[in-house]
């Protein structure tokens, strides 16, 4: 018999949760919150790409929407709640959700930065928030001027608010990518990565990203995974903004190389540290962890591997390091379970970066059985899926 924790089961109870919801009212904020979990979960069962994710995605966005939660809620002085607070918080991640969906799937966004004027939700435990108001007011108090806890917490609040004020400048980056005004001008794209790597340093201590802390055992694996995840969204910030400068002439090659093997080298941190990582929840992440972050990166490493410009003139970037990095990646997408969602796509990144590797060491086309004169990323089809062929990154015109 199926288990309780099965992902069918769990989509027939939040779909009768939704139809409850709705058999009293349609007003309520809480269907944005259902919306947004069935979006989630569809994703983890079907996959990222699949039409369920998307059409659960596109409800929360409305019900979201349709409450009001993505405008300021205009009451000053604020004092918060339970509700209120989850209330941002659900907004705040739907926007987030909505721009790793155009990460993933190079469709345009369901929503503006230029329209989301909801607050951030203040860095408060939840224990704090469902405590007596004595408690809560203390916990408020103590929180510094821009909302950020002062004890080194990290709480999914924290989370939360990291990961939206990063995906705020990546909207505007989307939006300057895929609109119709035309290319950016380098200022503008050199001020964003400006204002991403201000907005980095003016995080708490508590939530910086640092490496030797990640190798030590006092760090639990939930804030650890948490940590990688925020610091994954910043170097994704960097990593498109270096790849359009590189497109249009403004930037070095070497520093878009440099941000895509920092990224292929974290998200293979989670893998290659999975038995640290061993939550049932986190371990389903890892696909689509790889796909949003490593494979866009993966494209910029086999274009170093093939030559396709000038070498890096960086003395710590080797093609040798690109090479073991790219096979990882191969272990990596080899390790991901045919029965998963993303199964296929993972596949299609293990071929292609397969036959890269192949191109640079075999001459001899009948030892590869494969062809590559004049083969570029264009004529693979099958790799495109909107992911590493988004925004023209891998297109024989592109840079």
């Amino acid at each position: 018999m199926e288990n309780n924790t099965s992902g069918s089961t769990a989509q027939t109870h939040l779909e009768r949760c939704i139809h409850l919801t709705r058999h009293f009212t349609e007003d309520s904020d809480l269907l944005a919150d259902l919306y947004r979990r069935k979006s989630t979960l569809e994703s983890i069962v079907t996959g990222e790409l699949g039409l369920g994710t998307w059409e659960a995605h596109g409800a929360s966005v409305s019900y979201l929407i349709h409450s009001g939660l993505q405008a300021a809620d205009g009451s000053e002085p604020y004092s918060p709640t339970a509700w209120s607070e989850n209330n941002r918080r659900v907004a705040a991640t739907i926007f987030v959700l909505d721009k790793i969906t155009v990460m993933l799937t190079g469709n345009p966004p369901l929503m503006s930065q230029r329209y989301y004027t909801a607050p951030l939700p203040l860095d408060l435990r939840d224990e704090d928030l469902i405590a007596d108001s004595d408690t809560l007011n203390r916990a408020v108090k103590a929180l510094d001027e821009r909302g950020w806890n002062t004890n080194g917490g990290l709480y999914p609040a924290t989370v939360v608010r990291a990961r939206c004020t990063m995906a705020l400048i990546r909207d505007e980056l989307i939006e300057v990518t895929m609109g119709k005004g035309g290319s950016p001008s380098p200022e503008y794209l050199i001020g964003l990565k400006d204002r991403q790597y201000a907005l980095i340093a003016e995080f708490p201590a508590g939530i910086k990203y640092d490496p030797q802390d990640l190798e030590t055992s006092h760090l639990d694996p939930q804030s650890a995974y948490s940590k990688i995840l925020m610091h994954l969204e910043h170097l994704q910030n960097i990593f498109f903004i270096d790849r359009l400068l590189v497109r249009f002439g403004h930037g070095m090659r070497d520093t878009l190389l440099e941000t895509s093997l920092a990224l292929a080298a974290l998200t293979l941190h989670l893998w290659t540290h999975k038995d640290r990582f061993a939550d049932a929840m986190m371990q389903r992440n890892f696909d689509w962890l790889m796909l949003a972050y490593g494979a866009p990166a993966a494209g910029i490493l086999c274009q170093e591997v093939l030559g396709t410009g000038d070498h890096s003139r960086e003395p710590s970037i080797s093609r040798s390091m690109v090479i073991q990095k790219l096979s990882l990646l191969i272990g990596f997408f080899d390790w991901v379970q045919p029965s998963t969602p993303n199964a296929r796509l993972c596949m299609n990144c293990k071929c292609i970066i397969q036959k890269v590797l192949d191109q640079r060491f075999n001459t001899d086309t009948e030892t590869t059985g494969v062809s590559f004169t004049g083969w570029s990323f264009a004529d693979q089809p099958d790799f495109n899926f909107e992911l590493m062929d988004t925004f023209d990154w891998l297109r024989a015109d592109a840079p």
